[in-house]
């Protein structure tokens, strides 16, 4: 398949699509996954808006998110100099828990997240963190900034970790498009850097950012901030 560079981003779509259709391939896939093909200019078609969702990127591109359990037909149009020119059918089978915005439960995420890295410094002998409603409040500033700009550098130019205003040593994680606390702690865990935030000795407080935004690139944005005192 070659690569398409035509600028034109065609007109999204949900609509039924005929089960006899020929299926290029079918996929076993959890909640809360997106897939696409960000190279190329291309568009889908849905046949359950309730399982599956188009999104656009911050490219303008078309991705699919993957919201409920269940099964998906997706077709990819595929478009060169405006026109299409290739056209397939993909089945996937969803698992896992709901993702969508209304399976959010925002005003537990600090504590839960709190308790999942207290359990991964336990397996290392760590003292466990506690939570510091400054460093919460922080950090929800920080996930609002990294909708815009998904970087340790804020929109002042500053390190992120400056935010906070004292403490010895300071560190911040960041993370886009889990959709749960477990997911993204799962997710910082196997992340070398991040990882080694969660697991360094020598902090005592945690604060947990968390910010849902339906026109994200990835929707879903949480920070960590570190302190030592």
């Amino acid at each position: 398949m070659k690569k398409f560079f035509s600028i034109l981003i065609p007109l999204l779509l949900t609509v039924s699509i005929v089960r006899a259709e020929p299926v290029e391939s079918e996929y076993d896939i959890e909640t809360g996954r997106m897939w696409g093909f960000p190279n190329y200019v291309v568009t889908f078609e849905i046949s359950d808006p309730d399982i599956a969702e188009v999104i656009r990127d911050k490219t303008g591109g078309n991705l699919v998110r993957f919201v409920n359990p269940g099964e998906v037909y997706v077709r990819a149009t595929f478009y060169s100099d405006g026109e299409p020119v290739e056209q397939y059918l993909y089945l996937f089978h969803v698992s896992g828990e709901p993702k969508g915005s209304n399976a959010v439960n925002r005003s537990t995420f600090a504590r839960e997240v709190l308790e999942l890295v207290n359990a991964e410094r336990a397996r290392y002998h760590l003292r466990p963190l506690r939570l510091a409603d400054d460093l919460n409040r922080y950090a929800d500033i920080r996930a609002r900034e990294i909708v815009g700009k998904f970087s340790h550098t804020r929109p002042n130019g500053e390190n992120g970790a400056k935010i906070i205003p004292r403490g010895r040593y300071r560190g911040e994680n960041l993370a886009a498009g889990a959709s749960s606390p477990s997911a993204v702690v799962h997710q910082w865990m196997n992340s070398e850097g991040h990882r080694a935030n969660i697991l360094f000795a020598d902090y005592e407080e945690l604060g947990v950012g968390y910010y849902f935004d339906d026109d994200g690139q990835y929707r879903h944005y949480w920070v960590q901030l570190f302190r030592t005192n």
